[in-house]
Formats: C-alpha cells, structure tokens, sequence
C-alpha cells in the first residue's frame, strides 16, 4: 500500500494511525507442552480430559467426538495449557499452523506436545486473534520457518516475536464478527456437502447392487445381483487404453490444444474437459489418443481415482482409458468404480510402487444391467454429483470472499464501520 493520509508506516507494513503493531509475546500468554515426559500412547484413556492434537482439527474446528482422552492425574500435571474458552490452538510441528478457536468446551481439555496455546489478554478480542493466524501475515512466517528445514517446526520464540495489529476494540470486535459470519457460511456449506456425500454412497451402494425395481436375484462371483443383469470382463465390453508421455525433451509436443491427464488432474469431480498440461496437435498425434466419454482410472501410485475425460484428449501411462461400447454408458462405469475401490486395491502387485497391470486390469468383472438401467442409475447418481458440484463452488467462492476480506480488514486497509 502506497502512504496516504491516516495511515503509518510499520513492521506489518502500513496501518492505521490509531492502530498499533505489538508483539504478540507482549500481548497473549504463549504455552507449550512441556510436562508429561513419557507420555504414551497406551495410558489413553476411553474417558476423562480431552487430549487434543492437530488431527483432531477440522476446517479450524476441533471434532470432540475424535479427540483422545488422558487420566485426570496426567491433566492436572500442566495447568498452564489447560484450555479454556476463547483460546487458540495450532500445531507447531509438522503441518505448522491448522488453527482452532476454543468455544463451547464440553469438559476438561489440554493439547499435546505438537501443538501450542494462544490466550490473549484484555486488549485483544480473542476471535480476532484466532483470525490473525489465519493471515497472510502467519502465512509468511510459516513459509520461513518451513524454507530450508527438514522437520518443520515452529519455536515458541518465534511466536513470541510475531508482530500483529492492534485496532481499537469495537474494531476488532467488528472484524471478527464479519470473519465469523462468512465462517459460519462456509460451515454450513461444508456440512450440506458431507451430507449429501453420504447420501451418495448410500446410493451408490444400492442401485449398484439392487438396481432400481427388481424382486429377483442371482449370486454370481462378485455377490448378489438383479437376474437380468449380467457379469463381464471389462475387455468384453470395452477397450482398454493404457497412456503414454509424448517425449518431455521435445518441448513442440506440448501446448494448448489437447488435454493429456495425469492423476494430479483427477479430483474429486466426476467429469474433466482440461487439465494442468495440454498437448500439441504433434503431441497428441503422437500420444494414445482417447474419445470424449472415455472413463479414467489411475492403476499406478493412487489406485482407484476415476474421472470422465468430456473432451477428446490423452492420459500418462498411470492412467487407463476405458472406451465402452456403445450398449455401456461411461457414466455407469464411472460410478461402479468409485463404489468399488477396496476390490480394485486387492488386486495391487507385490511391488515397490502399488500398480495393477493392464492384463489385470481387463479381468476385473463388472455386474452391468441392461443400457437403459444403466443410464436411469447413472442419472440419478449424477444429479447427486450435480449438486455437490454446486455446494463445491458455492463453498470455493466464500472462501474466496473470505480471504480477500481478511486482507483488507486485518490490515486495515478497509476501515469497518463500528
């Protein structure tokens, strides 16, 4: 920010000129594990104070419900970092950062030795701290302590000496507010997401099994199965295209043209029409070349992640293509695969890297009704992904709207008004 009338000049940069900049060591009680030496993991308890560490943190939310449990004598042994409300926590070794904001304590709590307590004083609101370890500004330390280090950790020294704004108190109180709103925004989403993944699966498992209105059943080799329906080999009803990697050194292979898919291109959504690194018309005349509609599954490294290339394109060599025939639909076998990842892991060889071989791979049967269930179970399942397509973006854009409000409120660079 350019300076500009109202605001000065500091080690954060520049603030407002009724803002401070202080230290946090000056302002919060800073604490550790520095007690329980010999703790293990067999003194656990079913019950009694919370143990808490950065696994037990979700989306900056400490889940009660998988937080281990100590003996109330290990507890009492320090004091100093028994929780309380108001509190932040984040992890100082390892995946530095993950905070959570302590509210709403359902009984006696404390963290372990990876994670460190924050609890600020009187002239600080505490969720307008918790959000500080949010920043940009938290962000630049992590990134410094984690250049060059092997094991990342962060020291409470460091901590100590992390510099932080300090706006008058309704300010604060205002900011946080705000942040909140869109955290609770982003919660909601979250957890409308996590319902209809189970009712996904829920459905999943059925229609793939049961299919939709049948009264008669047949047990085959890979379990109980509608009569009408049928067991193949995928190379009975499909061809198997296993990718390739146009050569890197010939740098005219690649350009704007073609997807070519590699595993990292495959998430979490079903249906994929670009990817990070495309080909060029030399580069894809030269790769195994895949139709629109061809089904993706990764059989080397990650086992078992599937997508739908939509676009006429090319995958590396750590992807199948499986190109069906027009009686199969891509989205069918899309969702049979992804309800049957555990079957594809036990087919992984005894090497050094997981991988299933492309004769493997062709052998694995498949229970297919008729083309028109098919595609009545693939609708279904795709309105399902449909929506949580929707709920995905909605949750992306809030989170996008959230971090550009925390850099313009944190810093002051816009004012609330209070």
């Amino acid at each position: 920010m350019e300076a500009r009338e109202g605001y000065k000049k500091t080690e954060l940069g520049w603030i407002p000129e009724d803002w401070d900049c202080v230290n946090l060591g000056d302002v919060a009680l800073i604490k550790g594990r520095i007690g329980w030496k010999g703790l293990k993991k067999d003194e656990y308890t079913s019950n009694g104070p919370f143990l808490i560490a950065g696994k037990h943190i979700k989306s900056s939310v400490i889940d009660w419900n998988i937080c281990d449990h100590i003996s109330e004598e290990r507890y009492v042994e320090s004091m100093e970092i028994a929780l309380e409300n108001g509190d932040t926590i984040l992890t100082k070794d390892g995946s530095i950062g993950n905070p959570a904001f302590v509210d709403n304590l359902p009984g006696r709590a404390t963290i372990n030795s990876t994670m460190l307590l924050v609890r600020a004083d009187g002239r600080f609101i505490p969720k307008f701290v918790f959000f500080q370890f949010q920043s940009k500004n938290f962000n630049r330390l992590v990134r410094e302590k984690l250049s060059g280090s092997s094991i990342p950790h962060i020291f409470q020294r460091d901590m100590v000496s992390f510099n932080i704004p300090l706006p008058p108190l309704p300010e604060q109180q205002k900011i946080a507010e705000i942040l909140t709103t869109v955290d609770d925004k982003i919660s909601s989403i979250e957890e409308r997401i996590q319902q209809t993944e189970q009712l996904k699966k829920g459905l999943m498992e059925k229609l793939l099994t049961e299919g939709i209105g049948h009264t008669e059943f047949k047990d085959t080799e890979i379990g109980r199965i509608p009569k009408s329906w049928d067991v193949l080999l995928i190379k009975d009803f499909a061809d198997v295209k296993t990718g390739n990697t146009p050569p890197t050194k010939h740098i005219e292979n690649y350009g704007n043209k073609y997807p070519w898919i590699t595993p990292s291109d495959i998430s979490i959504t079903k249906n994929i029409n670009i990817s990070v690194r495309q080909l060029s018309e030399k580069g894809f005349s030269i790769s195994r070349k895949l139709p629109a509609d061809t089904v993706l599954i990764t059989c080397i490294a990650s086992i078992g992640k599937n997508a739908i290339l939509r676009a006429k394109g090319a995958c590396n060599q750590q992807i199948n293509g499986i190109l069906p025939s027009k009686n199969h639909n891509s989205d069918f076998i899309y969702y049979w695969f992804e309800n049957n990842i555990p079957m594809m892991l036990k087919l992984v060889g005894q090497t050094a890297v997981p991988i299933i071989n492309k004769g493997t791979f062709e052998k694995i049967p498949i229970a297919l009704p008729p083309l028109q269930e098919q595609k009545q179970i693939a609708d279904i399942l795709s309105a399902v992904d449909d929506k949580l397509d929707i709920l995905r973006s909605k949750k992306a854009n809030y989170e996008t709207l959230k971090k550009g409000l925390m850099e313009q409120l944190l810093t002051g660079k816009i004012r609330v008004k209070v």
